[in-house]
């Protein structure tokens, strides 16, 4: 997340997912992680303004920095759901760019499946809601979810995905088949028959997998 793009319409999309979703009992109480790249630039106020986009209270809300990279603010944010006594929640991941299979440059502006694992080990059941947008110049953006889905099945999850147009993704991410069932049949619930693909011109909504 960048403070720059607060209040846009994917922050807008978001909180509608994780209304449809809590709706349905798809989702049990949220959290959110921002991972905020320019935390420094962030107020109380600017906090407070994200939780309300997501349809959320401000305490289920982190409101630490990357300053540290990926690995030690999950680690951080483990901690603060302990303390808090929400080990149990779910939890909405939001990069600033989204899932990535292996690590590279800018790394703390994306979520790399093999660091999934200090928010989900093998024995928890919580979805990680986690989004994405990222546009792979080689490839369509559904051979990205596909890359994506298999290193996320290779590391023992299940997961379901929603893509919104040519650009946004929301990844569904579960140690249990049963928690990534419910996510999606509630997300065909809400889409109906565009859940099976519709294409139109340069505009597409599809589940996955």
């Amino acid at each position: 997340m960048i403070l720059d793009y607060l209040g846009d319409a994917p922050d807008h999309w978001k909180g509608s997912l994780h209304r449809v979703l809590l709706a349905a009992h798809a989702l049990r109480d949220l959290h959110a992680l921002p991972m905020a790249t320019d935390a420094g630039r962030w107020q109380a106020a600017h906090y407070d303004v994200y939780a309300k986009l997501l349809g959320m209270p401000l305490r289920q809300v982190f409101q630490e920095g990357m300053a540290l990279g990926v690995a030690k603010y999950f680690r951080e944010a483990d901690k603060w759901l302990q303390n808090k006594g929400a080990a149990a929640a779910d939890l909405f991941l939001d990069p600033n760019k989204g899932l990535r299979v292996a690590c590279g440059i800018r790394a703390t502006h994306y979520v790399h499946v093999d660091q999934l694992e200090i928010l989900s080990p093998p024995d928890c059941d919580r979805v990680l809601m986690i989004y994405d947008e990222t546009q792979d110049r080689k490839h369509a953006k559904a051979d990205h979810i596909t890359k994506i889905g298999d290193d996320l099945r290779c590391a023992g999850f299940h997961w379901a995905g929603y893509e919104a147009g040519r650009q946004l993704t929301m990844f569904f991410v579960t140690r249990q088949s049963q928690r990534q069932n419910q996510i999606y049949t509630a997300l065909a619930a809400l889409l109906g028959p565009c859940a099976q693909g519709q294409h139109k011109p340069r505009v597409r909504q599809r589940l996955f997998p």
